[in-house]
């Protein structure tokens, strides 16, 4: 193994992320055990929460923000939805400011852009993801991902 790869080899992190339905964050194993990713203003501790405004997409405390401005187009709680269906989630439809459907694979959609609990997930993974390598300074190549715990 070359000097160059020994060097990328070391740098490389694997971060474990908590995909929460109401909070998500990252953290890793470093020097004094196990740390959440954050420095300084930047975290990756942010609120499981998405909002489409136009072209613009919010995630985390931007898209809480929009919250009571945007209601239709701003998603959370959306985790509890990944892997069911419509008739699962009748109790919780009359809580909520978006609209959810049946989508064309029997599973849900949410709001006028159809967006599934899968997509909405990605989207915060990637901001996380996005968020750890500005803190950590490398690239995030690797992550472990908790799994919803009641998951279907």
């Amino acid at each position: 193994m070359s000097a160059t790869e020994q060097e990328t080899t070391a740098k490389e992190i694997v971060i474990g992320i908590d995909l929460g339905t109401t909070n998500s964050m990252a953290a890793y194993v470093g020097e004094r055990g196990l740390e959440v990713v954050e420095s300084g203003e930047t975290t990756t501790a942010i609120p499981s929460v998405v909002g489409l405004n136009g072209e613009d997409i919010l995630i985390g405390a931007d898209a809480l923000n929009q919250r009571l401005t945007n209601p239709n187009n701003t998603f959370y709680s959306f985790k509890r939805f990944m892997g069911r269906g419509l008739e699962d989630i009748q109790d919780d439809l009359s809580h909520l400011p978006y609209s959810v459907q049946k989508g064309s694979q029997d599973n849900l959609t949410l709001g006028p852009d159809h967006k599934t609990p899968e997509e909405l997930s990605a989207i915060v993974l990637n901001e996380i993801k996005a968020r750890a390598e500005q803190v950590l300074g490398v690239e995030v190549k690797k992550a472990v991902i908790t799994v919803p715990a009641y998951f279907d």
